[in-house]
């Protein structure tokens, strides 16, 4: 994660604070004042300050990091484990990724004619001796009867 307003400062999510924005109580040199004034200083003013701060994981000694959750941004490409999803977003992404096979085939013909490896004056490709066979696997099945 990121706070918005300082980009390069990444952090490993640890927890949420059980204390509100606006009542938790930070030591900025030596000065008390809660995370919603500290932002107030640097001229944000905290749409949400009713909710829970986002606590960085810790590495190594020093106080606890708080940031207002409005304020964070994921990175990009981050997972989440399937043991942690709530099964109602799970199977929402099942749902989302189920693609039938025709479809599946069709995408997949679509990549290859579009990065051009299907067309025999692909010079790259001859350059290496490889070549790319479009249609899909053929397998031989012998039905058999119920009896």
């Amino acid at each position: 994660m990121y706070p918005t307003n300082n980009p390069s400062n990444t952090f490993v999510f640890a927890s949420f604070s059980r204390e509100a924005t606006a009542d938790i109580i930070l030591d900025i040199n030596g000065q008390k004042m809660t995370i919603s004034e500290y932002h107030e200083k640097k001229n944000i003013k905290l749409t949400y300050p009713h909710f829970p701060a986002v606590i960085a994981e810790k590495n190594g000694k020093g106080p606890k990091r708080f940031y207002p959750i409005e304020l964070l941004k994921v990175l990009a490409n981050q997972r989440v484990p399937l043991a942690k999803m709530p099964k109602v977003l799970l199977n929402q992404l099942h749902k989302e990724n189920v693609v039938k096979p025709h479809v599946r085939y069709g995408n997949i013909v679509d990549a290859l004619e579009k990065l051009n490896l299907t067309d025999d004056d692909n010079d790259v490709m001859d350059k290496f001796g490889v070549s790319v066979d479009p249609e899909s696997n053929t397998v031989n099945i012998l039905m058999l009867s119920n009896g």
